[in-house]
C-alpha cells in the first residue's frame, strides 16, 4: 500500500478505537484496519464509513485466510462502513483486505 492514501476514520483519542484504511491510488485495493483500545459493555460501537473508493465499483472485502466476508459498491462501503466491529471488546483488532471486482462482459 505504499504510496497509497491514508485515510484515518477513527482516532483513539475521541473513538477509544484507531480506524486506519489505505487505499491505492487507482482505488482497485485497500487495506482496513480498526484497534479498539477500550470498549465499555453493553454499547455498540458505530459502523464507520470507509473514504477514497470508487463509488460505481464493486468491492470484496476478504480476512486474513483471504475468504470473502462481504461484496458491496463503493458506494455502499462509503456510506454504511463494514459490519463486524460493533461490539468489539477491549483490545480487538482486525485487518481487512478489500479489492475491487473486475468487470467482465
Amino acid at each position: 500500500m505504499q504510496g497509497g492514501d491514508l485515510y484515518r476514520l477513527e482516532r483513539l483519542e475521541e473513538a477509544e478505537a484507531s480506524t486506519i484504511l489505505y487505499v491505492l491510488p487507482d482505488g482497485s485495493e485497500a487495506v482496513y484496519s480498526v484497534v479498539v483500545h477500550s470498549h465499555k459493555m453493553g454499547q455498540f460501537r458505530r459502523m464507520v464509513p470507509l473514504r477514497g473508493l470508487i463509488p460505481t465499483a464493486m468491492y470484496e472485502v476478504l480476512d486474513r485466510y483471504q475468504k470473502v466476508r462481504l461484496t458491496a459498491s463503493g458506494y455502499e462501503l462509503m456510506m454504511q462502513g463494514i459490519g463486524g466491529d460493533e461490539d468489539g471488546r477491549s483490545g480487538y483488532g482486525r485487518t481487512l483486505h478489500i479489492r475491487r471486482l473486475e468487470i467482465r462482459d
